[in-house]
């Protein structure tokens, strides 16, 4: 056991007259493993060693890269930010790595408290090693030309390792910034563009106000949601949703527009992923058995991680599904009510109105000129 050593540190007055700091990480083991690490950050107040911030993460980590920056152009308080995540060694290994923003802000006295004004996941990657599906992302944060604003750019890259992948397979992905993206196998990528902002002039928290989200195809993925056909259907949302009905667990229920039909998701254990189309005296219209988010508890089948919602076409036609993908991409899916045209819609944007249970969307057909 390693009771723990100083891996990083800065000394800085955040911009505070006549007040001395320490921002200290310290690693550690509780243990023989590697996973049996421990990392400790902290801000001292100096000479007095007292403890103003303190974050603590039990298991393998990033490095913390520890550093102390000016939020906006003209800020006199210095922020502080550092990297953690968690490392799994498991089923092929994964990761998920974030950065955490904080700017002090003085109270009474000479106290402070620390505000979270922003974090966000830098690098993840994580592979089966029984289906071998790979998924991989990497963000990276910059000042807008706006002194209030940043942008954000995510990059997800998802693939199969067992396909025949071309030469740029494993290596670097170049793109129009300093910083690669490792992808292995990545055929299809999704790629979100954000922008921050603060919140209130009194608060130095930051915002997402705009995100546009995009996929591109670098060369086919024949598992689901990306073995779906991809069209360019445009679509306005209806106010009001459907009657809902939900059991436990797992089970919920949707009505249709008119009430004539049912939408039923049961996802009861990780071996069921199934969504039916009944009528109102119980035909079964529609059975659709979707690949299991998880088998064996590790073993994946699909790039599904969840059913954020579930909603309806206005026809009565289609029946839509917003999923989740990677560490934070969703998707909107549409599906035949009766047959099999089932179709990938659009990567989804986390900023607009929200999707809630019993959505309605109609669609919207491009008027041809005359």
């Amino acid at each position: 056991m390693r009771a723990g050593s100083i891996e990083e540190w800065i000394e800085t007055d955040f911009g505070l007259p006549e007040r001395h700091f320490l921002f200290v990480s310290v690693i550690g083991l509780r243990g023989i493993y590697a996973q049996c690490s421990f990392q400790k950050i902290a801000v001292f107040e100096l000479p007095q060693k007292e403890i103003v911030f303190h974050f603590e993460h039990e298991g393998s980590a990033p490095s913390p890269d520890l550093q102390v920056f000016s939020l906006f152009p003209g800020d006199r308080i210095l922020s502080l930010s550092f990297a953690t995540g968690e490392i799994n060694l498991n089923m092929g290994g994964s990761h998920r790595f974030h950065r955490e923003w904080y700017r002090p802000r003085a109270s009474l006295g000479r106290s402070l408290e620390f505000e979270k004004v922003w974090s966000g996941v830098y690098d993840y990657g994580t592979t089966d090693n029984s289906s071998w599906l790979s998924q991989s992302a990497c963000g990276t944060v910059s000042p807008d030309r706006n002194p209030k604003r940043y942008r954000r750019r995510i990059r997800s890259f998802y693939g199969t390792l067992g396909s025949d992948p071309p030469q740029s397979w494993g290596s670097p992905e170049k793109t129009d910034t300093e910083e690669g993206c490792l992808c292995f196998g990545c055929g299809v990528e999704i790629e979100r563009r954000q922008t921050w902002e603060r919140a209130t002039a009194l608060k130095g928290s930051l915002r997402l106000t705009d995100e546009t989200a995009r996929r591109i195809d670098h060369f086919s993925v024949g598992r689901f949601p990306f073995d779906l056909p991809a069209r360019p259907e445009k679509y306005r949302r209806r106010g009001k949703p459907t009657t809902l009905r939900f059991g436990a667990p797992q089970h919920v229920e949707v009505d249709s527009p008119s009430g004539s039909l049912t939408l039923i998701w049961d996802y009861q254990d990780p071996s069921v992923n199934q969504l039916r189309v009944m009528t109102r005296g119980g035909v079964t219209k529609r059975s659709l058995s979707l690949r299991a988010f998880n088998v064996d508890r590790m073993m994946r089948e699909s790039f599904l991680s969840g059913i954020d919602s579930l909603g309806w076409q206005a026809d009565e036609r289609r029946f839509f599904a917003v999923v989740k993908l990677g560490p934070e991409d969703r998707a909107l899916l549409s599906f035949a009510a009766v047959g099999t045209q089932d179709y990938w819609e659009r990567a989804l944007s986390a900023v607009g109105e929200p999707w809630p249970w019993g959505f309605v969307l109609t669609p919207v057909t491009a008027q041809l000129p005359k």
